[in-house]
């Protein structure tokens, strides 16, 4: 699979499949991709803040989760998950200049436990 740009939107770069001039994405969207170059419709991994949460995720192994933010501007983000091996997890937003917090899986996962029962 490679990067497709679908518009130079914020997130709007998928990492898919490119079949009979449409591309497959990740995330589940088809569409015909935008020309980023005169004759190139992919491209390597792009910019952050173009890539697409949930293909990104799928790319990495990760997990995207729908979030909501205080200090992001539209209050919405995406959290995303992936484990590290050795019993640890990443946690970090799709925002440019986001933390990435690792916890060890076990503590988390106790403390959720106790949380929601």
């Amino acid at each position: 699979m490679s990067w497709y740009v679908r518009s130079l939107a914020p997130g709007d770069a998928h990492h898919g499949v490119f079949d009979h001039g449409s591309v497959r994405a990740a995330c589940g969207v088809e569409f015909f991709p935008a020309r980023v170059s005169p004759q190139v419709f992919c491209c390597e991994l792009p910019a952050p803040e173009q890539v697409c949460p949930a293909c990104l995720a799928q790319a990495n192994d990760q997990v995207v989760i729908p979030a909501t933010c205080s200090a992001h501007p539209d209050g919405v983000i995406d959290l995303v998950v992936r484990g590290l091996g050795e019993g640890r997890i990443e946690l970090t937003s799709h925002a440019p200049g986001g933390c990435a917090l690792t916890v060890q899986a076990t503590l988390l996962f106790d403390v959720l436990g106790e949380w929601l029962g």
